[in-house]
């Protein structure tokens, strides 16, 4: 199963495979780069499904407003900015829930997210003003060997790769 993405500015449409399980989660698709504040629209054909009861597409953890034209069992997210809220990498979830109660999770590989370097910026001040002065949300929410590396650094390698866009 793939997932089609497409570039309403560049009239581009990306495939990308939509898998069950990931063998690891840092895998990546390096074919594209999606811009966080290019438009965007999603399809998914459901061809080789049925008896689907809901369909739930999510963009890292935020879901996504979708429509399901059941007559062609295909799914669309129509027109937006998707990528606005993402940081460097983000994956695509697509959750299908059958009316036996049965539900199937499928994943994209990580997408490469380009950032306006101001994002980056801001980000970078973002992180640096919780490693200083919230110490205790990091414990919270990274394992002993993230912590390892300082978020501050892993922002700064950030900030010197080459798919920050340059400008405002």
């Amino acid at each position: 199963m793939e997932i089609k993405i497409r570039d309403e500015y560049y009239h581009q449409e990306i495939s990308i495979p939509l898998l069950e399980q990931l063998t690891n989660n840092v895998e990546f698709y390096k074919d594209y780069i999606f811009v966080e504040n290019g438009t965007y629209s999603i399809e998914l054909n459901l061809e080789t499904e049925s008896d689907i009861s809901e369909i739930y597409i999510y963009l890292g953890d935020l879901g996504l407003n979708t429509y399901y034209d059941e007559i062609a069992n295909v799914v669309r997210v129509h027109e937006m900015r998707m990528f606005e809220d993402c940081f460097d990498v983000v994956n695509i979830k697509v959750e299908i829930c059958y009316f036996d109660d049965n539900v199937k999770i499928f994943e994209t590989p990580n997408l490469y997210v380009a950032v306006k370097k101001v994002t980056c910026q801001y980000v970078q001040s973002m992180l640096k003003d919780i490693e200083d002065n919230y110490p205790q949300i990091i414990d919270a929410f990274y394992s002993s060997s993230r912590k390892q590396v300082s978020l501050r650094s892993i922002c700064s390698s950030f900030a010197s790769q080459s798919a920050v866009i340059s400008g405002d």
